[in-house]
């Protein structure tokens, strides 16, 4: 019996066979084989943002990803601003977990605002007041109106207070972000602070020239490193020296019945506002208010308004009376404090949950807004 030879065309593809396979093998060796990233899920393998990548490279932004969902701003934020919020609050939302220049996955609910620098000067935001890990970050708008977590200028990633400086551009857009650090949702008080911020320290007037309002112990939530709580940066310099014009700095805070910091008013837990008065600057001010409650001077009255600025219903009752106050300076700061309770002043029933402003009216030293929501 004679054996056939196989035609040459067909043995070197047998030939050819093995060594592909061989060649494969190496390639792959070590590797793990191709992802494919189109499934459903918002992180996909070890990218933040995978969208149908063919091949999984562990890169924060993956091949052909074009970037993740955005966040919504949901208020405005100004120079010398302070906000007390909450980032799982009314507004918030939870669709980002990775930001363009933090490596750390914060997969907590997260709180934008929108902030347009009025000029050509340094802004930092600083975070404080926080009873989670909360992180700060802050992007800028590319012209395009988007509040892309990719568009990412900086962000602080600490355990504890956070703050980013940055230099503004005169007329454009950025977007603070809170967000949590492993799912974390904390009540916070952001701070906007523009200019030179709290380097002067001469402190005959709120801040001096810098145009932000935290430094020392005037009205703020920062107060440098002034242990002894005397006005005076380094502590070495004694107190406030108290020359120059009279300057009455208005503080308010928020509490919950057990005296802890708090933006949410609920029927049957009732938030005090609590509003001090301190003249950081020297000449005595006297100024005189239309009525007293309790036998105490009223330094304010509260209103809340729904967001769609309707009036929910109004503040304290002060008696009749017309109590003069002397604001003197490096005095401690005269108080006054009212409890505020969800009801609808009309109706008498309590408000809706959702998100409202609450205005603290000071008479002689302007009108503060808080964002306060109602579960």
């Amino acid at each position: 019996m004679t054996r056939r030879a196989l035609p040459p065309a067909l043995l070197l593809l047998l030939l050819a066979v093995p060594l592909a396979v061989s060649a494969c093998w190496e390639q792959f060796q070590d590797t793990d084989p191709p992802l494919d990233d189109d499934d459903t899920s918002l992180v996909d393998d070890d990218d933040l943002f995978d969208d149908d990548d063919s091949v999984d490279d562990d890169d924060l932004v993956d091949d052909d990803d074009t970037g993740g969902p955005e966040c919504l701003p949901d208020q405005e934020l100004s120079c010398g601003e302070v906000v007390l919020g909450n980032n799982n609050a009314p507004g918030g939302t939870n669709a980002i977990e990775g930001y363009g220049c933090s490596a750390i996955p914060l997969t907590g609910p997260e709180y934008a605002y929108e902030f347009t620098s009025p000029a050509d000067l340094p802004v930092t935001v600083h975070l404080s007041g926080l009873t989670a890990d909360l992180d700060l970050v802050v992007l800028q708008d590319a012209g395009d109106g988007l509040c892309d977590p990719f568009s990412c200028l900086d962000s602080s990633n600490s355990s504890g207070e956070e703050e980013v400086a940055f230099d503004g551009v005169a007329g454009t857009t950025y977007y603070v972000v809170i967000d949590g650090y492993d799912g974390a949702i904390s009540n916070y008080e952001l701070a906007v602070i523009c200019g030179d911020g709290p380097e002067d320290d001469d402190d005959s007037a709120i801040d001096d020239d810098d145009s932000a309002i935290l430094d020392d112990d005037d009205s703020a939530p920062i107060d440098d490193d002034d242990s002894a709580g005397d006005g005076d940066d380094d502590d070495s310099a004694g107190p406030v020296p108290c020359t120059g014009p009279a300057n009455v700095v208005p503080t308010v805070t928020l509490t919950d019945p057990a005296g802890a910091p708090t933006t949410e008013l609920s029927v049957g837990s009732p938030m005090t506002v609590t509003l001090s008065l301190e003249n950081l600057g020297g000449v005595t001010e006297t100024q005189v208010y239309g009525g007293q409650l309790d036998g105490n001077p009223c330094l304010f009255a509260w209103s809340l308004w729904y967001t769609n600025g309707n009036p929910v219903n109004g503040g304290p009752s002060c008696f009749s009376g017309f109590p003069v106050v002397d604001f003197v300076c490096a005095a401690p700061a005269t108080t006054d404090a009212h409890e505020v309770v969800p009801i609808e002043g009309i109706s008498g029933n309590p408000v809706p949950a959702g998100s409202y402003n609450l205005e603290v009216n000071t008479y002689h030293y302007g009108t503060l807004t808080f964002p306060v929501t109602v579960p």
